[in-house]
């Protein structure tokens, strides 16, 4: 009946509903089917958004807003627990792919022991600078830019970029299981990876 995702059929303009973009859009009516996308609020909501979900597995503490578009922050970024001594790069791989799946790339320019955490899912590459200003030991994002390597090399920053697709799949599954729980929604998840 509803597709719910995280990246719509529009950004910022509406598109002519022409070639590819008419395909998608005939096949949604076709089916008489309803999509419903929601990108940022997904990425930033303090407990079904996909950041929110990838800190509680490092289960951080004084967590705080960053990575602002507009008047909207994407991103959270906290400390471990007071208790943990900090954590390696490798461990911090673990934590964030407790089901073993592996991060596009990483980028261990940083400390060697782990304390700070600033995560911002997807296409979140520029916003090393805010995660460099805060001092954190270590950023995750989604995907990153060549011109991200000398930024973490240079400011002696950790980065982990677990995928676009990866870091944004947390918040759509969390939503499915709340609906199917709490409302008797029936629900499956569409597994599409991009590798990417």
């Amino acid at each position: 009946d509803m597709l719910f995702v995280h990246h719509g059929l529009f950004w910022s303009t509406p598109l002519l509903l022409t070639g590819n973009h008419y395909d998608r859009i005939k096949t949604l009516l076709d089916s008489d089917m309803a999509l419903y996308a929601v990108h940022l609020p997904l990425d930033a909501h303090p407990v079904y958004g996909n950041n929110a979900e990838l800190a509680e597995r490092f289960n951080l503490k004084d967590k705080k807003e960053f990575g602002f578009y507009g008047n909207c922050a994407a991103g959270i970024y906290g400390s471990l627990p007071i208790e943990k001594t900090g954590i390696s790069i490798d461990e911090a791989i673990r934590c964030l792919f407790p089901c073993g799946e592996k991060p596009a790339h990483i980028l261990p320019f940083g400390k060697k022991e782990i304390k700070t955490i600033g995560i911002i899912s997807g296409a979140a590459a520029a916003k090393i600078d805010e995660a460099i200003r805060l001092n954190l030991d270590l950023y995750i994002t989604g995907e990153i830019g060549h011109s991200t390597y000398h930024t973490a090399l240079e400011n002696k920053i950790n980065v982990i970029a677990g995928g676009h697709y990866q870091t944004e799949t947390v918040g759509v599954s969390l939503l499915a299981e709340k609906m199917r729980n709490e409302l008797g929604i029936e629900t499956v998840f569409i597994d599409v990876p991009t590798g990417l």
